[in-house]
């Protein structure tokens, strides 16, 4: 085997530990491995790395062709993570001076690649504009994109100039004014597809509408919207306003959302979301709620993955909003783990992800799923309430309480926000919901109004099980019995 690799090996370390530990630290000092230290061996490496970059670079010059200049940057491995960070850990003045030579020359070239690129683009758009009419818009579209989509980092202060006086020049060439209301028409259009019967259709499309002003404002000034006539303006501008009065008692303006996978859309059977299982996103409710009074929230899961521990759901109580897991305040968060037929509840800080509650979690049955197509509310129903009793919290969850430690009411004196998380493996479907109420606000447009949960199971209480660790199986007996009582809808494959 050694052999193999001229008997050149890689060293490792690793601790085992006799015992059961719970948390362990085991520090190593490492001073040199075949001679060199560590240090020493970092440097060694990134010095054959620049030179490497350094000699490439003496084959270049202001005349060299776009794929040269590409080449350069595949060589360029201090934009890699790894490298990146070893750089960081180099204090040698030699190293830093001869790497900020380089990256200076690299900068260079990229300026001449961005302005090459800059010019083909504007070249293929003029080359379009030459014969525009409706027929040709979608490919005269296409090369118009392209000369904002070029990337421009690099230009010197030269280059900028020249680049902006091309794009300047270009409505003064023939045809422009006619692509460009064709293409105004296209864009606003793209924003009016968003509002059915003068509403915002979704949280999407609200967020997108809703900075329309500032974003119209910036699109005059850079496609030279003055080409056109006043009044064919003013046309545009009128749809734009139109635009912003849909926002105007908008469902979506009580919501917010961190990151941008989060959607929510109003339907018949309730407000349906869905969102992205990994941390940075949420859904977030921006009314005020009081705990005990209207702290609740009543959904049903229309689709989850259902393997213990590869996916859980979050429902988060926090004194303020715009704050969610790992965010800036603690909370009150109930996670929902999904096991095939049962779901374990673990009540745990949002902020830290530690758990509140003694013992652990609690185990429910699953109710399987919503259907959309077919509204059962007695299905993937769930009720979740943030009590309180003095200064005691607790949680219920389709009328199991747990109460909770570590946290107490005097958090909320201000009233609590509500917001919805999942967080999953990597790859796996998203969740759906469908949310029936939050407080006292209901969001179902039908009459028929959902039945309180009812589970007549005694749940069962379980130990050490975190947000981050291997959850416990049931045993094979216990889950033999709950296949026997629950049959499970299954709108998807699950596994």
């Amino acid at each position: 085997h050694y052999e193999a690799y001229n008997y050149l090996g890689y060293y490792s370390l690793s601790s085992y530990y006799m015992t059961n530990v719970k948390n362990a630290i085991s520090i190593y000092t490492i001073h040199t491995i075949n001679g060199i230290s560590p240090k020493e061996n970092d440097l060694s490496v990134l010095n054959q790395k620049l030179d490497i970059i350094d000699n490439y670079l003496k084959s270049l010059n202001d005349q060299s062709t776009n794929q040269q200049i590409i080449e350069l940057n595949e060589k360029n491995v201090f934009n890699d993570k790894i490298y990146s960070a070893l750089v960081k850990k180099i204090a040698d003045e030699q190293f830093v001076s001869k790497k900020q030579d380089i990256d200076n020359q690299i900068k260079h070239y990229n300026g001449i690649l961005e302005s090459n690129l800059v010019n083909e683009a504007i070249d293929a758009f003029e080359t379009k504009l030459v014969n525009y009419s409706s027929a040709t818009y979608r490919e005269t579209k296409q090369a118009f994109d392209n000369v904002f989509e070029v990337k421009t980092d690099n230009l010197s202060e030269e280059q900028k100039t020249a680049f902006n006086n091309r794009k300047s020049a270009l409505k003064d060439k023939n045809n422009y004014k006619q692509f460009i209301g064709d293409y105004t028409d296209d864009y606003v259009n793209s924003f009016e597809s968003n509002v059915e019967n003068g509403k915002i259709n979704s949280l999407d499309n609200y967020m997108k509408v809703k900075n329309i002003e500032s974003i119209w404002s910036e699109y005059k000034e850079r496609v030279n919207l003055n080409v056109l006539e006043n009044n064919k303006i003013e046309e545009f501008d009128s749809r734009i306003r139109t635009l912003k009065s849909s926002l105007t008692g908008s469902i979506y303006d009580d919501f917010w959302r961190q990151g941008d996978t989060w959607n929510a859309i109003e339907k018949d059977y309730g407000l349906y979301v869905t969102g992205l299982g990994a941390y940075g996103q949420a859904l977030g409710y921006n009314q005020k709620l009081e705990v005990g009074v209207d702290s609740e929230i009543k959904f049903n899961i229309i689709y989850a993955f259902r393997r213990l521990g590869a996916n859980h759901l979050h429902i988060g109580f926090y004194p303020k909003t715009n704050t969610a897991t790992l965010g800036d305040a603690d909370g009150v968060r109930i996670d929902f783990w999904f096991a095939g037929t049962v779901i374990e509840v673990q009540p745990v800080n949002g902020r830290t992800e530690t758990t509140i509650y003694d013992a652990a979690y609690l185990t429910i049955q699953d109710t399987g799923f919503f259907e959309e197509e077919d509204p059962d509310y007695e299905m993937g129903s769930y009720d979740v309430k943030l009590l309180k009793n003095g200064n005691q919290l607790s949680i219920s969850v389709n009328n199991y309480e747990m109460d909770i430690t570590g946290l107490d009411a005097s958090l909320y004196n201000n009233g609590c926000y509500l917001t919805v998380s999942t967080m999953s493996y990597e790859g796996l479907d998203w969740n759906e919901l469908v949310i029936t109420s939050i407080g006292n606000r209901s969001f179902i447009k039908s009459q028929e109004e959902p039945s309180q949960p009812e589970d007549n199971k005694e749940p069962e209480e379980k130990k050490e099980k975190g947000c981050k660790s291997q959850v416990s199986f049931i045993s094979l007996i216990g889950l033999f019995t709950l296949l026997t009582l629950v049959a499970i809808r299954k709108r998807k494959e699950v596994i």
